[in-house]
């Protein structure tokens, strides 16, 4: 049976457990919603088989520790992540995209600085326009704030800090959850998984560049503007001007 490996990944707190849970309609991951940045330091990953249309087909789903803690780096998580994939990997495994989680109630807004945005921009010429296709952007906690705030903020995040995704295939969708229905946050965790199995693009082969990016200097702690930007570095080999970036402003601030 074929396996695919779908992370999921985000801020700490931005519902990635919570949007697992739902999607298996079990708590098989704890949920930390509380105040302190001190996320789980280990890949989480629950088995699931999707549905009888595809009977062929397991979904490893993998919660990847929350960015932006107390304990340790984004840069040091990142690497840690290069190493899991490159064990499933090995395993024959194949890697099927990446939901990004985003709180959008949340005040932390800039999730790419404009400098990021630059260099992304400059990395996808001459790459094809659906390259990120499997780089999937998930809204959550909708019920925290305002229908009409929330969707204020999805739609500068649209237009602003997320279009130059947007225009390479990059979907946006939202998760919501009713406590009354269960059926609403499966099912909204649902649509958020299909569009990466429905995916038509070519599945990246990543294990070539996972040992390349291991060695690149990342972001120490709180460096949570540098994290999507990162995570399309390693799986979809875009923003080489992004590392030399980091490498630099990593020696001015030293």
């Amino acid at each position: 049976m074929e396996t695919t490996i779908i992370l999921v990944t985000g801020l700490s707190r931005a519902g990635k457990s919570t949007f697992i849970n739902n999607l298996v309609k079990e708590t098989c991951m704890p949920v930390n919603d509380t105040l302190a940045l001190n996320s789980c330091s280990s890949i989480k990953s629950v088995t699931i088989c999707p549905n009888p249309d595809r009977p062929y087909l397991q979904i490893l789903v993998a919660e990847v520790p929350g960015f932006d803690d107390e304990v340790k780096g984004d840069g040091e998580k990142l690497k840690e992540v290069a190493d899991w994939l490159q064990e499933k990997l090995s395993q024959k495994m194949t890697f099927g995209g990446v939901l990004y989680m985003h709180d959008i109630s949340e005040d932390r807004f800039s999730t790419l600085a404009a400098s990021e945005l630059k260099a992304l921009q400059a990395s996808f010429a001459g790459k094809p326009d659906h390259g990120l296709e499997r780089f999937v952007l998930v809204t959550t906690k909708w019920g925290r704030i305002s229908e009409e705030k929330a969707s204020s903020k999805e739609s500068e995040l649209k237009k602003n800090q997320w279009g130059v995704l947007i225009n390479r295939s990059s979907s946006v969708c939202r998760f919501k959850i009713d406590a009354a229905n269960k059926e609403v946050g499966y099912s909204s965790a649902w649509t958020a998984l299909n569009l990466l199995l429905s995916c038509k693009s070519q599945v990246p082969d990543i294990s070539g560049r996972l040992e390349e990016f291991k060695k690149l200097q990342l972001g120490g702690p709180k460096q949570e503007k540098s994290v999507i930007a990162s995570m399309i570095r390693l799986i979809f080999g875009y923003s080489a001007a992004t590392s030399r970036r980091g490498k630099h402003s990593n020696r001015r601030r030293s």
